[in-house]
């Protein structure tokens, strides 16, 4: 059976001509309606290899989220803040914080498939409340946040168009912002807001313990991050847990990630990359993680680099922007840093440029940067972040004349890719 991950206002899962569409897990990698193009044999088509452990699709994020508590107890989630605060909560701890946090939501009258917008601001409060909504059913739809409340404001127009696209679901943000777009929707003339406020669903009261969690199943609804509006207007993406976990064996089984493994993200935890890539994946891998917020690494660069070398951190993710400011960075400094435990550092998110990546794997290198650490990457909300995975970027590679692009890799297990028209068949390769 395919599993094609859709956007709310597909009314059927066909592609767009020429465009790429994942699979995952198919049990029959081409059927009859897909594997002819006038007769000529298929050639627009890669798989990857098979999981190893498709049973382990058979689960919920509630279900991969008490594993990580049992079996990985001595890890967990180090959340920066923006004031500077770093909070750790070990799995176990976590496990517990969410669960309660997930049976308030279920107070506040949600019940599993309702949706909730996501606008939260705090780094420990966003991951505690995206999991609330994994273990309870509701369904998390993270968006970034307002910050400039103006009719201008793109951000504010944006939330008000998702807002009213999904029938007006609740907005769950912290109290003092919430006071402000209250006001701010009342005087813009939004019409009836229900807001729901993080620090209420984080004091788990008496009451809520006495709730129980629903049932919930692999195909559920989980999650509905946005895509990135670059070809239109941005659109929610209907992600279930298989899915999820589904692109989650598949990089953990081809990467060879493990419990010894240090994720360090700071890209925002409405992005599918951050949220699933760098926070699902590494709790699927027993793996400790770090989220830091972007605007910190923006703010100094190089802030990245001490943070991989504090933390022994083996594997981080950014945009190709990121590597343009971080050669800059690097050309202008003498400060040193110990990057020989970076072992899987993604670029991926925009364009991937060779000059770009000639440039900062060269300064890199004297940090003790290992050539072939750095793998370029594709995914798209769609596919619920990255699907391919380059084998490792060599710094000969890149420096050979005349490349003009870089290799993304192929599928990961599991995943599909293929082009196809208009009617779902398949295009010739060329």
């Amino acid at each position: 059976m395919y599993l094609v991950n859709k956007t709310v206002d597909q009314e059927k899962t066909s592609a767009r001509p020429g465009s790429t569409t994942t699979l995952t897990q198919a049990s029959n990698p081409i059927n009859s309606k897909l594997d002819r193009n006038d007769g000529q044999a298929v050639k627009a088509w890669v798989a990857g290899p098979a999981l190893t452990n498709p049973l382990r699709l058979n689960r919920t994020l509630r279900d991969l989220l008490f594993t990580a508590a049992n079996k990985s107890p001595e890890n967990g989630i180090t959340a920066y803040e923006l004031d500077g605060a770093e909070n750790w909560m070990s799995y176990p701890d976590f496990y517990a914080a969410a669960e309660a946090a997930a049976r308030c939501l279920l107070t506040k009258g949600l019940k599993p498939g309702d949706k909730v917008i996501l606008q939260t601001r705090g780094t420990s409060s966003t991951l505690l409340i995206s999991w609330a909504c994994f273990l309870s059913g509701v369904v998390a739809v993270p968006m970034p946040p307002v910050m400039m409340l103006n009719r201008e404001a793109r951000a504010a127009t944006r939330l008000r168009s998702v807002w009213d696209f999904l029938d007006r679901p609740p907005i769950l943000l912290e109290e003092s912002p919430a006071r402000s777009l209250n006001a701010f929707t009342i005087e813009e003339g939004w019409g009836e807001l229900r807001l729901l406020k993080v620090e209420e669903l984080l004091s788990a009261t008496k009451s809520a313990r006495a709730i129980a969690l629903p049932e919930l199943h692999p195909d559920d609804l989980a999650l509905m991050p946005l895509t990135s509006g670059s070809t239109g207007m941005p659109k929610a993406v209907q992600l279930t847990h298989r899915n999820i976990l589904a692109m989650s064996a598949g990089i953990c089984q081809q990467n060879g990630f493990h419990a010894g493994d240090v994720s360090l993200n700071w890209m925002p935890l409405d992005h599918p990359g951050a949220l699933i890539s760098l926070g699902v994946v590494p709790m699927d891998a027993g793996a400790s993680q770090i989220h830091v917020p972007t605007t910190s690494i923006l703010a100094d660069i190089l802030r990245w680099l001490e943070l991989i070398s504090r933390s022994k951190a083996t594997i981080s993710w950014a945009p190709n922007f990121a590597f343009a400011l971080l050669s800059d960075a690097l050309a202008r400094t003498e400060q040193r840093f110990d990057l020989s435990s970076m072992r899987f550092l993604i670029s991926a998110g925009e364009h991937v440029a060779p000059e770009t990546l000639r440039a900062v794997l060269s300064q890199m290198a004297k940090h003790g940067f290992s050539d072939g650490a750095l793998r370029p990457a594709f995914g798209m909300a769609e596919t619920c972040s990255g699907i391919t995975y380059s084998s490792g970027l060599l710094l000969q590679t890149v420096h050979e004349e005349g490349i003009g692009f870089v290799s993304l890799g192929g599928p990961i297990p599991g995943a599909e890719l293929r082009v196809v028209d208009e009617n779902g068949v398949f295009l010739q390769e060329g």
